[in-house]
């Protein structure tokens, strides 16, 4: 039987995020929250780090990768480690949404950063060149040593 532990994140609307095992004992977790992502309150967002050295039994304290600000908020969508033992982290800056679907009105870019210490440190972000101006919960898988992305789209 599989054993289930609880992560406390402090805020009542965390996302849960992608998860990577960077070793035998060592799992890291992005995580979202506080997730309203109301306009008004995007400087709230933060996309936190977590590490557990024990495999997911005890968490230690979240690190701040990225922090939403006046005109963005960042949601995780993948963390990979790579062959060659770098990490990469990828999210999507969200900053409105438009119920009517035009994409000149919806913004939500894509942006990765990369690790080459175990997640210690991060490199600044760089946008990645989807082409998309709403990049809304892709699905990354990791092939060997190549991340392959799958997309929704909204309809232009």
């Amino acid at each position: 039987m599989l054993e289930t532990y609880v992560l406390e994140t402090g805020a009542r609307t965390t996302l849960a995020g992608p998860v990577a095992c960077v070793s035998e004992d060592c799992v890291l977790m992005l995580t979202t929250g506080p997730v309203f992502p109301q306009e008004s309150i995007l400087h709230l967002i933060k996309m936190e780090l977590r590490m557990s050295k024990d495999m997911g039994k005890t968490w230690g304290q979240p690190k701040v990768l990225v922090q939403g600000n006046a005109t963005g908020a960042p949601f995780a969508y993948a963390l990979l480690k790579l062959a060659n033992g770098r990490l990469l982290a990828i999210y999507g800056m969200y900053s409105h949404y438009s119920p009517d679907h035009d994409s000149t009105k919806c913004k939500m870019p894509a942006f990765q950063i990369i690790s080459d210490d175990g997640g210690l440190t991060w490199s600044e972000p760089t946008l990645l060149p989807t082409g998309e101006t709403y990049v809304m919960y892709p699905t990354i898988k990791s092939a060997s040593c190549v991340p392959i992305w799958f997309s929704h789209r909204l309809e232009r």
